[in-house]
């Protein structure tokens, strides 16, 4: 935690306070030591006019007789920021007809709360942050709205889904557990009643899409997370190998700061490059992120990963090759 954040967090302690707070919890709370948060606690005192009071042998709280302190500019933490941000993107570029009329008054409460970060409570200024989509695919009318409306009222819901690997349409009935917004696309993790399992659906792959007089079936979180989360990317299960790649020098300093999955294991090697490894059962969106990399990247393992990224690189050579004459 650096100086900025324990400033917020110990804003919001005493904030929340009506009784004194003693020293031992606010060295726990700020994950410090006590001669810390005394600078802290006089950073806020004397530079940015903190009403802060020590109660001797009971603590340290906000002088209530006093209008209610705030601090002066942002102080989202960066990873509030984000958030805030990513949900005003969200709404704001949902196509006409999904959630977007009924998603303008949260629009407007996120504004409320970004104004209020500023200097002043003046307008936050939108326009300077941008974040772009990539390969977003488009829905149809009221498509995600059904979806969502199903995992909200706990309705099982029924559609034709149009796979995508076995080119096929089959009618389904799920459960609906949860919406999953991931790298710009929109997916349903539920029950899927014929198959008896657990199944993840992309949700611009629904078609007649219609919420059923049926209560949905309750899964666990837990039980979601131990299907989906174990292994790389979109697809469900549990890992059945685990890469390993090797990325050059060049790409090491872009690589070494992306998170590809919560169990991946890296290192640097003494010659600048830099081994990632992670678990997946489905190699067939690890498989595209590597060819992303091209020749920046070589995989160490497992040999069936191995061969299936040469016969990918064959292929796309057979493209490009021409015959000398």
């Amino acid at each position: 935690m650096d100086h900025f954040e324990r400033l917020y967090s110990l804003h919001c302690v005493l904030r929340a306070r009506r009784t004194p707070i003693p020293m031992r919890e606010l060295e726990e709370r700020l994950e410090c030591s006590r001669a810390t948060v005394h600078r802290t606690i006089t950073h806020m005192r004397d530079a940015l006019g903190a009403p802060v009071i020590n109660a001797p042998g009971s603590g340290y709280f906000y002088d209530l007789s006093q209008a209610p302190f705030e601090l002066p500019g942002i102080w989202f933490r960066p990873e509030e920021l984000e958030a805030l941000l990513l949900m005003d993107h969200l709404v704001d570029n949902l196509q006409p007809g999904v959630l977007r009329e009924h998603l303008k008054p949260v629009r407007r409460k996120l504004r409320e709360l970004l104004d209020q970060g500023t200097v002043g409570r003046r307008r936050f200024p939108v326009e300077r942050f941008k974040l772009l989509q990539a390969h977003a695919r488009r829905l149809k009318h009221n498509q995600l709205a059904l979806v969502c409306r199903a995992v909200i009222d706990r309705s099982q819901l029924e559609f034709r889904y149009a796979g995508r690997v076995k080119r096929t349409v089959s009618n389904r009935v799920v459960s609906p557990q949860r919406v999953v917004y991931y790298r710009d696309q929109w997916y349903l993790d539920a029950w899927d009643h014929d198959a008896d399992g657990l199944r993840t659906f992309s949700v611009d792959r629904m078609q007649q899409v219609a919420v059923a007089p049926r209560p949905a079936l309750d899964i666990e979180a837990e039980e979601i997370d131990a299907e989906v989360l174990p292994s790389y990317g979109i697809f469900a299960g549990k890992p059945r190998a685990r890469a390993r790649l090797l990325f050059t020098p060049a790409r090491a300093t872009w690589v070494a700061d992306e998170i590809w999955h919560p169990d991946q294991r890296t290192q640097f090697r003494t010659d600048g490059s830099f081994e990632l490894s992670v678990p997946y059962c489905d190699p067939r969106e690890l498989l595209g992120e590597i060819l992303r990399h091209g020749a920046e990247v070589s995989v160490l393992g497992p040999k069936t990963l191995i061969r299936a990224v040469a016969d990918e690189h064959r292929r796309a050579l057979a493209l490009y090759s021409v015959r000398e004459t």
